[in-house]
């Protein structure tokens, strides 16, 4: 019940904008520090656009961020259509897990939380990849 409970604040406040102790909304920031208090921030980079492609930016919005705390990475996602397939791999010891979540919503993906080098990897259903990476 608690972290249902957790999970429907950080919900809550990353709709509202509004901050809570130990659980911050989601950021394009980088940060190899992370905390019980303070979540690792994971920047995401978007795919490049072709050359001669639109000019007008992507409407799709993901962020994400690991909370120790809860052993989870938290994602959010805006506009990337109707589900997208997560995969989060640990680069140093060659673990993963995958999940397909909703394209607008937020999703709580747990990892085992094993120090090492990780990468997210997002595809969308028209293809495009956007990927982040993080230090545990």
């Amino acid at each position: 019940m608690k972290q249902i409970t957790a999970f429907l604040l950080l919900v809550i406040g990353m709709m509202t904008g509004v901050g809570l102790p130990g659980l911050q909304a989601c950021s394009l920031s980088n940060t190899n520090i992370g905390t019980a208090e303070e979540p690792i921030l994971i920047r995401i980079k978007k795919p490049i656009d072709p050359p001669g492609g639109p000019r007008v930016p992507s409407a799709v919005q993901i962020e994400a961020e690991y909370d120790e705390v809860s052993g989870s990475v938290f994602v959010y996602l805006a506009n990337a259509g109707v589900s997208v397939d997560v995969t989060i791999e640990n680069l140093t010891t060659g673990e993963s897990t995958g999940d397909t979540v909703s394209g607008s919503g937020i999703a709580a993906i747990p990892i085992s939380g094993t120090s090492g080098n990780w990468v997210i990897t997002f595809v969308l259903l028209n293809g495009d990849v956007y990927e982040g990476e993080f230090v545990l």
